[in-house]
């Protein structure tokens, strides 16, 4: 039917294709207390190739490809995970302690017969889960 390969390494920015710089420099600008100098840049890359076999392509309709990144890893690094939040009240100040949201940013690229598709997701998680995958236009 076809062949898939995957890949998965540490990049550096400077490596990045335009178009995906492009697409973080957009995030960026909607999330301003990031801290750049401790980004790292993970590329997994998926290439399938079908084969051209008319015998095996009569009932076909098409591929799913569904992507599991498991982030446990990463959330056992956080080394503050909560934070404390003093507000205004009534009386006077009012101090409670809050779980810290880490974001993670995830873009896609995908070519399908050439064409470059590009999806940029936000991932919000505290240390014990994630709270919301949002997509970013």
């Amino acid at each position: 039917m076809g062949v898939l390969k995957e890949s998965f390494h540490f990049i550096k920015k400077k490596n990045l294709p335009r178009n995906i710089l492009q697409s973080r420099e957009r995030i960026r600008k909607t999330d301003l207390d990031i801290e750049l100098s401790n980004e790292k840049v993970m590329l997994f890359r998926n290439q399938i190739t079908l084969l051209n076999n008319p015998d095996q392509l009569d009932d076909f309709e098409g591929i799913t490809q569904i992507l599991r990144y498991n982030i446990w890893d990463l959330t056992l690094k956080i080394d503050d995970p909560e934070k404390e939040i003093y507000y205004v009240e009534k009386h006077g100040l009012k101090q409670i302690i809050v779980n810290r949201v880490y974001y993670f940013h995830l873009i896609i690229r995908y070519l399908v017969n050439g064409q470059s598709v590009i999806t940029t997701h936000r991932i919000a998680a505290s240390k014990q889960r994630i709270k919301r995958i949002e997509l970013i236009q």
